[in-house]
């Protein structure tokens, strides 16, 4: 079998860069495709269009925005072989869909499914009609509670899966991918074989299920990390310094990165050489290398390199009208259908102590927010004869 990636000539904002060098669990896109395919024994071959495909051997199609997970790529192709025809594939609807912030996606949805640039054909195969290959991702749903004054779901549905297929055309997308491999992370270890579940437990010295997921840790050459932190399904890099009290779960950690005492990290991915301050909770967000964060809460957004965020900023991540949360592509404003959702900063923005930033937002590349100038003080009366400072 061979694959056929064909090329896009696109770059994603607001980053600027093409969606193959952006990062996925610190690794770009092109080395998750290449490795999944390489796992599986597929060939693979770039192309500038469909038309240069001159092969007509077994052959799958994607478009270079695409990241696959091989437990899905390997699923799809075995219904499409049983099949014998040439096929397409497609998503149940549910909460990996909903998730991965589908509206984003040139892609077409149906009432129960989401259809998505994957293809196969079979031998001597290529211009049949194609047949839906309908793959259920959920495996998984984790049900977080929350009033229902701020939701419209009974519970707000975080899915846990292996099985992920989405195109990177949003940087939503692109953090909907990451998320949703930190938690796969997760997936994987629930599915582990019974031995090695037992094995953890007798490390553990106990069948509590917390417990166990704390011997699932994997922990880098040359680190520092406090006795009294916790780690829970984590995969810590090389060098890093963990502080008291901090509690991480379901997260990689990039190497070189520093996270001071009493700091809370949960299912989110920080790149290499990042630094997040004493007391500060980062959950379900992406950070990437360099990135520095000083407010006390971080949900759901996603940071670029050399990013700086201060103490007292704030990331908004919900909505007061009972709406869902807008995002801008290509000037026009899409409905996420998510209920929370941070956001974005471009490489090297800066977001200053003091700023509000609106659930959604887009920061481009080398921008630096700081607040209005009446909220800024800048002249300080010296005591005793009440001189202005100037600053």
């Amino acid at each position: 079998m061979k694959a056929f990636i064909i090329n896009t000539d696109t770059v994603k904002t607001p980053f600027n860069e093409h969606p193959r060098s952006l990062l996925i669990l610190n690794h770009g896109l092109k080395e998750h495709q290449e490795r999944t395919l390489r796992n599986l024994n597929i060939d693979f071959q770039f192309v500038h269009d469909a038309s240069q495909i001159e092969d007509k051997g077994e052959r799958i199609i994607f478009y270079d925005h695409t990241y696959v997970s091989e437990n899905l790529l390997k699923e799809f192709i075995s219904e499409s072989r049983r099949t014998g025809k040439a096929t397409v594939c497609a998503l149940k609807k549910g909460a990996v869909t909903s998730r991965s912030v589908v509206p984003t996606m040139s892609v077409d949805e149906g009432d129960d499914h989401v259809t998505y640039k994957l293809f196969y054909y079979p031998t001597a195969s290529g211009k049949d009609n194609l047949h839906r290959v309908i793959i259920d991702p959920d495996e998984y749903t984790v049900k977080i509670r929350f009033p229902k004054h701020m939701v419209k779901e009974e519970n707000y549905a975080v899915p846990i899966t292996t099985k992920l297929l989405i195109q990177i055309e949003h940087w939503t997308n692109l953090w909907a991918c990451n998320i949703a491999g930190v938690l796969g992370y997760v997936q994987e270890f629930r599915r582990s074989p019974k031995m090695k579940l037992l094995g953890m437990a007798l490390r553990a010295r106990s069948a509590n299920p917390w417990k166990v997921s704390a011997q699932n840790v994997s922990i880098g050459k040359g680190c520092d990390i406090h006795p009294s932190a916790y780690l829970e399904n984590a995969l810590i890099g090389d060098n890093v310094e963990v502080g008291a009290g901090t509690v991480i779960r379901g997260c990689k950690i990039g190497d070189d990165t520093a996270i001071a005492n009493n700091s809370n990290i949960s299912y989110s991915v920080i790149g290499d050489g990042c630094n997040i301050m004493n007391g500060d909770c980062v959950q379900y967000s992406v950070l990437y290398p360099r990135a520095f964060v000083a407010c006390k809460s971080l949900n759901c957004c996603f940071l670029g390199k050399d990013t700086f965020i201060g103490g007292g900023a704030t990331l908004a991540d919900f909505r007061f009208d009972e709406k869902n949360i807008q995002v801008l592509q290509k000037g026009r404003k899409i409905d996420t259908g998510n209920t929370f959702l941070g956001s974005c900063l471009g490489h090297r923005s800066y977001i200053g102590a003091g700023v509000v930033v609106s659930p959604g937002r887009e920061i481009p590349n080398d921008v630096k927010i700081l607040p209005s100038g009446d909220n800024i003080l800048t002249k300080i009366p010296t005591r005793g004869n009440f001189s202005i400072l100037e600053l």
